[in-house]
């Protein structure tokens, strides 16, 4: 029993996660090609006018033109044999054409894509970059273009098939060869040569401030479809699900965590296919989980799972809340001391995302809107409110200068000021009346001559109203009013006009009755 105690522990020490680099610059990769599948017979192979290094390994042994690089390192096989032949019959099934190679540049080191984790599933973008004490590889037969512009710790190296020490390696990348394969201006890498030696488990190391920024630099995030999604201490992208972080007791151990949380919860280790990452899930597919030591000396332990929409880390949620309550109730046999829980809730759907660039962009133009609807209706009701309506009744004061003598204006010889006032022209009686002056003197009294009155014009003025039923009005029978501007009243009854309409056409005007008060 001591014995197998021994073996356990020594495996929670040596045990440690792989990473192999994806991306390599050989002929026959068929992601290294526009078309995305190799060349064949019949194509026009074309290389762009600089590359750092291909390798020309390919099974094809006829092509039809090969377009070379001006400034670039083509490797061939010692044995290789290539010939030039535009016989379409010998590949029927190539279609012909262009096809053009694209991979050029160099892929850097802390793109999280350019790795395959060959143990975990990793959730934290920062620990799918190779960590303190991962063991690395670059497999056999590939020519790769690495870019390592910052110094990086690993655990061991084994490149192309050989094993590498920090001064081995370095040796090689001062090679024409190593200098080919990786841009190293500014990095280097340090190789510990053992796994970490603790059996609580040792930090990443990426998530510190500098190597995170360069690792979320290469990360495109997705859009997530819950709300509030929580992202792990080293990730770069909000995730729906759970975090739990706990803190341990001496006796933790990181290994014996993980075995006992995969078969208390039937959380497994799921057949890995070609190409992909071995995933750790429960028994219905539904959930991953990653646990992990971070920089600040705790346990990490990510819960995801892969519903869509509006469900989606529900699933993963309820297990991370059965986990922690069985925690809560037994710490002491996971081997810790306190639990924290945080997680997502509940979303909509999903959700566009939204950098901070633009979303302050949309704030701006919300803002630029609403002032200038403010500016316009602004405007719109002040230049209403300067102009009037056809209907508005306009009010102005009048004031006459002291300096003005009375009379200024008189026009009309021998005629009373308050005549000028009062009279109007009346297209019944065709008598023209005199223009008002509002300057003459108010206290003259104007007086009328009824004897110059045209008495055929009155004549004919009275039998035109007779004749259509029709003649002034009742309350325009009386010409006199009082006007206060003035210190006389005229009074002028034409009841007290006499016409006789006689046959021979004479009329008779008694004005007697007329009165004049002034």
């Amino acid at each position: 029993m001591k014995v197998l105690v021994v073996i356990l522990s020594l495996i929670g020490i040596c045990s440690g996660s792989s990473k192999q680099w994806q991306l390599d610059v050989n002929f026959d990769n068929p992601n290294n090609w526009d078309s995305g599948k190799t060349p064949c017979a019949t194509n026009r192979i074309v290389f762009p006018e600089t590359v750092t290094a291909v390798l020309f390994q390919t099974n094809i042994s006829s092509v039809k033109e090969v377009v070379l690089p001006k400034d670039g390192v083509i490797m061939m096989p010692n044995d290789m044999v290539l010939t030039f032949s535009d016989d379409v019959a010998a590949d029927p099934g190539c279609d012909g054409g262009d096809i053009n190679f694209v991979r050029t540049d160099p892929a850097s080191w802390f793109d999280p894509d350019n790795w395959q984790d060959l143990d975990n599933l990793v959730s934290v973008e920062s620990e799918r970059v190779p960590c303190t004490y991962d063991a690395v590889t670059f497999p056999e037969d590939k020519l790769f273009n690495v870019e390592l512009d910052s110094s990086v710790t690993i655990g061991t190296m084994r490149f192309s098939g050989q094993d590498y020490t920090t001064s081995s390696f370095r040796t090689f990348l001062s090679s024409a060869t190593g200098q080919m394969q990786f841009s190293s201006t500014s990095g280097s890498v340090n190789i510990q040569g053992s796994a970490c030696p603790v059996t609580s488990g040792c930090a990443c190391g990426n998530d510190n401030e500098d190597v995170l920024a360069k690792i979320c630099n290469q990360y495109n995030c997705l859009a997530t479809s819950c709300s509030e999604a929580v992202t792990p201490v080293g990730g770069c992208c909000p995730q729906c699900g759970a975090i739990l972080t706990m803190e341990y007791s001496a006796n933790f151990n990181l290994a014996a965590f993980k075995t006992r949380v995969h078969d208390d919860y039937h959380i497994h280790d799921s057949q890995a296919a070609q190409g992909t990452r071995k995933r750790r899930e429960l028994d219905t597919g539904e959930v991953d989980t990653y646990t992990s030591k971070t920089s600040d000396n705790k346990i990490q332990m990510v819960l995801t799972d892969k519903a869509a929409g509006s469900s989606s880390g529900l699933t993963a949620i309820n297990l991370a809340q059965t986990i922690m309550t069985d925690m809560q109730n037994d710490p002491a046999s996971f081997g810790i001391t306190s639990v924290v829980m945080k997680s997502s809730q509940r979303g909509t759907g999903a959700q566009t995302g939204l950098s901070g660039g633009t979303v302050a962009g949309i704030i701006i133009a919300v803002i630029v809107i609403v002032v200038v609807i403010c500016t316009l209706g602004f405007l719109v009701i002040r230049r209403r409110s300067t102009f009037f309506t056809k209907d508005q009744p306009l009010h102005a004061d009048m004031e006459v200068a002291s300096d003005i003598p009375v009379g200024f204006m008189e026009e009309i010889p021998g005629q009373p000021a308050a005549m000028y006032m009062q009279s109007f022209d009346n297209p019944v009686y065709t008598v023209p009346g005199a223009k008002e002056n509002l300057y003459d003197d108010p206290t003259r009294v104007a007086t009328v001559d009824l004897t110059d009155i045209d008495t055929e014009d009155l004549k004919a003025g009275a039998k035109k109203g007779s004749k259509k039923g029709k003649g002034l009005p009742p309350e325009t029978l009386s010409a006199g009013f009082d006007n206060p501007n003035y210190a006389s009243v005229m009074e002028t009854g034409m009841d007290d006009f006499t016409i006789d309409d006689e046959k021979d056409g004479a009329m008779g005007v008694d004005i007697s009755k007329i009165e004049s008060e002034s």
